[in-house]
């Protein structure tokens, strides 16, 4: 997950954790600076399982490109606690069979599940490439440590980024816009980290993302869309700490 951490000094960053509530399984990622959450339905071995893993993120993503071209993968899970339990997959397909073992990180996950339900006063609809591509060509004279502003307009939003009075970009995309109660606009303007950003958006497959806003300088929340006027999907959501603008 590209939320993970990188940090090896906080181990407990660039883990994602595993939760396995009966026939759905979350994964949670985050680096304290943006957060992931992919939701999906299994077939367990027994009824009623509960179980939660704090599974090495680099082995996770490497396990999941290994066992791409397989049907099915197997998980499981030993009884051991954090940092003394294993973690296995089993991957069946044409090309044979693959398994990975690895052990389980030690430490406990940040308590930041519940900064994904909370509930959007703006939200802002536009096309996934089209995001993609305005923010990766307005990103190239974004100064370091400098963020790539979002401006709200009238049916679209406005992508900005400046290095000093050397260079500046500015690109606007078609976008719907929904205020929750009507009235001005909850924000105006946002930061991005542009790579947060970038890789926030990359992570969908739908034509579609939503940007759900609480507060100019709270988290943005991104969901898929299947259509532009569809409801939100929610089984991956992603979340980016907005960066603060300056006055």
């Amino acid at each position: 997950m590209v939320a993970a951490g990188r940090d090896e000094l906080l181990p407990v960053f660039t883990g994602v954790r595993v939760e396995i509530d009966d026939d759905t399984i979350s994964l949670l990622a985050t680096d304290r600076y943006r957060m992931a959450l992919k939701e999906l339905t299994w077939n367990p071995s027994k009824p009623q399982i509960s179980a939660t893993a704090l599974v090495p993120a680099r082995v996770l993503n490497e396990t999941s490109r290994s066992m791409t071209a397989g049907e099915e993968v197997t998980l499981s899970l030993s009884d051991g606690g954090s940092g003394d339990g294993i973690i296995g997959f089993e991957g069946h397909g044409p090309a044979g069979e693959r398994q990975t073992t690895t052990r389980l990180l030690d430490g406990e996950f940040p308590k930041v599940r519940h900064i994904m339900d909370t509930p959007a006063v703006m939200n802002i609809r536009v096309s996934t490439n089209d995001a993609i591509a305005a923010a990766k060509r307005v990103a190239l004279v974004a100064e370091r440590n400098t963020s790539l502003r979002m401006l709200m307009g009238d049916g679209f939003v406005t992508l900005e980024a400046a290095t000093g009075d050397q260079a500046q970009a500015s690109e606007a995309i078609e976008a719907t816009i929904d205020q929750a109660g009507g009235g001005d606009p909850a924000v105006t303007a946002a930061g991005f980290n542009p790579t947060y950003l970038l890789d926030g958006l990359g992570a969908f497959d739908t034509p579609y993302v939503n940007f759900g806003f609480t507060a100019p300088s709270k988290p943005c929340q991104l969901t898929g869309l299947a259509t532009l006027d569809g409801n939100p999907l929610t089984d991956y959501r992603h979340v980016i700490m907005l960066m603060r603008l300056p006055t």
